[in-house]
C-alpha cells in the first residue's frame, strides 16, 4: 500500500524541473494525501469498532481460551481504529509543521 502513495509522489518529484516546482509540488501532495485520510481514515475506523463488537460477542459463546483470544482481537480492533482516528486528526497539524520547514 505503501508503493502506491510513493509512486505518485516520485513521479511529481522527478517531473518538477526546479527547486521550487519540487517544494510546490511535495506540498500539494501532502495536502491530497491528508484529504484522502480525512475521507477514508474514519470509514476505516467506524468499520473496525463494529467489527470489534461482532468479534467480541461471538467470543462469548465459546470457552474460556477463545473467549480470551476474541477479547484481545477486538481490543486490538478498538485501539487500531483509535490510532487511525488519531493519525487524521494530528494530520494537518503535522503537515503544517513540516511545511513550516521548507520555506
Amino acid at each position: 500500500m505503501r508503493r502506491l502513495f510513493a509512486l505518485p509522489m516520485l513521479a511529481a518529484v522527478a517531473s518538477a524541473s526546479t527547486a521550487s516546482e519540487i517544494g510546490s509540488s511535495v506540498t500539494a501532495q501532502l495536502i491530497e494525501l491528508v484529504k484522502m485520510l480525512q475521507g477514508i481514515v474514519p470509514a476505516i475506523a467506524l468499520g473496525l469498532f463494529i467489527f470489534a463488537g461482532v468479534v467480541y460477542a461471538i467470543g462469548q459463546v465459546f470457552d474460556v481460551q477463545t473467549r480470551q483470544k476474541a477479547q484481545n482481537w477486538a481490543m486490538a480492533m478498538i485501539v487500531g481504529g483509535i490510532i487511525g482516528v488519531l493519525i487524521v486528526i494530528m494530520a494537518p497539524w503535522l503537515v503544517d509543521f513540516l511545511l513550516g520547514f521548507s520555506g
